[in-house]
């Protein structure tokens, strides 16, 4: 079995909710998880629920794309570990490039975060990554291993997903050699042996089974490819 994880980012409405539950079809040897934008969580919840994905082979989980590191409080716009966890998400994206980029996230901050999501029952994906200009310079073991020792929990059950941020809503995908070599570095660290890896960088129905069936990669991450349901179906087929 893999990860196949949808990451809708800032897309969707109600009726593109429910069109794309509507669509599902077949089984999968697969654990697909969704996470659609916070006001949708419930009406993603609701479709799940209903037959024929909850009766049939195609399970599928939930998750939320980010979490506050409060429980509750003065925190205007946020959204807690424990308001995904009562929509019936169970795990919850983390330190998103996109969100170290413009919201200013920082590992320890992604840390902190995770420890408060295990704590109240998520699951988290913790994302890690080198820019073009990391890559270019040579940086990129460095780089690696600085995020996910910062930013991943002491402990606990999580997940880390590694995205080149340069392949990220780019077209570009990086080669099984990159995919490969980076997978067996966190494999190599000791605290990371029995991590559950997933790659994810402009995953598409054309190159998630070459991603899949490299060693060290227990699943993938995908972004624009899953807002098409056509194509979601294809990817968790693989």
């Amino acid at each position: 079995m893999k990860y196949i994880v949808a990451n809708f980012k800032m897309n969707g409405s109600k009726n593109f909710v429910d069109d794309y539950f509507s669509k599902f079809q077949g089984s999968t040897k697969h654990q697909v998880i969704i996470c659609p934008p916070f006001p949708y969580l419930e009406r993603a919840q609701q479709k799940i629920s209903q037959s024929p994905l909850k009766q049939g082979a195609l399970q599928i989980f939930m998750g939320g794309q980010n979490c506050a590191l409060e429980r509750v409080g003065a925190r205007t716009g946020e959204v807690s570990a424990t308001m995904l966890l009562d929509m019936g998400c169970q795990y919850v994206i983390l330190g998103h490039s996109e969100r170290r980029l413009h919201q200013g996230e920082k590992s320890p901050l992604i840390q902190d975060k995770a420890h408060e999501a295990i704590n109240c029952g998520l699951i988290p994906i913790i994302c890690v990554g080198e820019t073009s200009d990391q890559r270019e310079n040579g940086s990129i073991q460095d780089v690696i291993l600085s995020q996910l020792e910062e930013s991943s929990p002491k402990e606990g059950k999580f997940m880390v997903a590694y995205e080149p941020v340069w392949a990220i809503g780019t077209g570009k995908s990086a080669t099984a050699e990159d995919i490969a070599y980076v997978h067996n570095l966190i494999r190599s660290q000791p605290r990371f042996e029995t991590t559950t890896l997933l790659y994810g960088g402009s995953v598409t129905a054309k190159n998630i089974t070459e991603i899949l069936n490299l060693k060290n990669v227990d699943g993938v991450l995908v972004g624009g490819a899953c807002l098409d349901i056509v194509q979601m179906n294809s990817l968790i087929e693989g």
